[in-house]
């Protein structure tokens, strides 16, 4: 039995043992006025207690302000029970969660996601604001031993990089100490491309451009950078990169197009019911 279970069951034990104090149940483990505190109301404070040196502690400390917040709840409710502006507070902050609780239910049960179409024709109207922050590439990189000797073979297929020539690569790899990575078909970023490099490779002599192939070698090893298509800074930034954007933008627009018109929807039926007067 832990620390903390010893001093829980003692807790309990020294309770019942008060002649003027109603015994507590098994499953409670303080109480204060009419509220109780059970043990698994406790249970993610017993859990991370046991992380520290001092467990007993803290669960004690933590009873113990269990037990000043409640004796406080109960004078405070001596004096302000019937407090009018309290009463109107906390309906109003009952109110905001209930709504904010529907809301959240209306925004899952009419969650859509908006077209292709629409997607592609916001871009359409939009070209000018999705402009690119810095370079993007397309292609690919291969480190191979330096003294491989298909070295002409690999240097080939990553030159053209066909899907012969990747699956070629692949299969050399099974046999031999080849590393590659592809991208040929998903833009990322040159930040994103200096993770995948040796140092050797972000020398500032190398200029990235489209439709190169880069080798360079240490020695260890051969490498190759072949870069399929190429963006600079400042171009026009591609569909697929600006995707997720408007696809986010678009669901946001249709959450606050549905909303509008169930408001007002829901207005007119109720104002129709007589649940609702408005006096002109």
């Amino acid at each position: 039995m832990s620390k903390i279970h010893i001093l829980l069951f003692a807790i309990v034990l020294l309770n019942s043992c008060l002649k003027e104090t109603k015994p507590l149940n098994e499953s409670v483990i303080a109480r204060a006025y009419s509220q109780e505190l059970k043990h698994s109301d406790i249970a993610s404070i017993t859990e991370m207690a046991k992380q520290s040196n001092d467990s007993i502690g803290i669960v004690k400390e933590y009873l113990k302000q269990w037990a000043i917040d409640q004796i406080l709840y109960h004078k405070a409710i001596q004096i302000y029970e019937s407090d009018a502006q309290i009463e109107r507070q906390v309906e109003a902050y009952r109110m905001s969660l209930m709504i904010e609780k529907y809301k959240q239910t209306l925004a899952y049960d009419n969650d859509t996601e908006p077209t292709e179409a629409k997607i592609k024709a916001f871009y359409e109207l939009h070209k000018e604001q999705y402009i690119l922050s810095q370079p993007i590439i397309k292609g690919g990189f291969v480190s191979i031993p330096k003294n491989y000797k298909d070295i002409k073979k690999v240097k080939k297929a990553i030159a053209t990089m066909t899907n012969d020539d990747i699956d070629l690569i692949e299969r050399l790899s099974l046999k031999n100490t080849i590393n590659y990575t592809f991208f040929k078909d998903d833009w990322i970023s040159v930040e994103e491309l200096k993770s995948l490099l040796p140092p050797i490779m972000l020398e500032p002599s190398i200029e990235l451009s489209n439709r190169k192939l880069y080798h360079t070698r240490d020695s260890i090893s051969n490498y190759f950078l072949s870069i399929t298509d190429y963006k600079s800074k400042g171009e026009q930034m591609p569909y697929e990169i600006a995707k997720p954007q408007i696809k986010y933008i678009l669901k946001e627009n249709n959450k606050d197009i549905f909303y509008q018109q169930y408001m007002n929807d829901i207005f007119e039926k109720e104002k129709n019911r007589g649940n609702i007067i408005i006096k002109e």
